[in-house]
């Protein structure tokens, strides 16, 4: 990040504390994509707007207190910050009810193979998505193959986001990300090569 989208990202973040009508646009217009593709990621797409308006009533509530807690510098230190918000407005819906759920929804297969359909309905072809495309009709079961951590990296393509953003929200270096990404469309070719082979 450079020190201007920092400033850019204290300003917005300042004048929402503030109150200020046009900061909270700016919030929402900068950082609804992060929110919605986790609240998707984590929990479908069936109740993301609720759930997103619900997010939003945190981060407004007590004056912004969740926001004037933020202790981080940057932004994408923010963005995890947010990231940790949604999860837990996530896991307190899950408890309000009743719903039987581990708290890590990443790793709980049930909620994988649901995600996989969710993230299925968001799918958004490209040209540039050309493998993909060629795999749609084994793609459930071809995800599955994949490590968890290859597994977020392919479905934070599918949402849009680049690189850059997949390694700010995962935490992890540029490279990783883009090195994770190829290895995981070779390793899904192989896959469906297989898969093709048997049939």
């Amino acid at each position: 990040m450079t020190n201007r989208s920092n400033e850019e990202f204290r300003r917005i973040i300042d004048g929402c504390i503030l109150s200020n009508e046009s900061s909270w646009r700016e919030f929402i217009q900068r950082y609804d994509r992060i929110l919605t593709g986790t609240i998707v990621n984590q929990n479908g797409k069936d109740d993301a707007e609720d759930i997103f308006q619900k997010v939003l009533i945190k981060l407004v509530e007590n004056e912004f207190r969740l926001l004037r807690n933020f202790k981080g510098t940057t932004e994408a230190e923010f963005r995890s910050y947010i990231i940790q918000i949604v999860r837990n407005t996530l896991r307190n819906e899950y408890k309000s009810h009743s719903r039987r759920r581990e708290s890590s929804f990443i790793e709980n297969e049930e909620l994988d193979r649901a995600l996989i359909r969710k993230s299925w309905e968001v799918w958004e072809i490209t040209e540039t998505n050309r493998l993909y495309h060629e795999m749609i009709s084994n793609f459930e079961d071809l995800i599955l193959n994949l490590d968890l951590k290859s597994r977020e990296v392919i479905y934070f393509r599918f949402r849009g986001l680049k690189f850059r953003e997949i390694s700010e929200i995962l935490g992890m270096n540029l490279n990783t990300i883009i090195s994770l990404h190829n290895r995981a469309l070779k390793k899904i070719k192989a896959f469906k090569e297989k898969s093709d082979s048997l049939q």
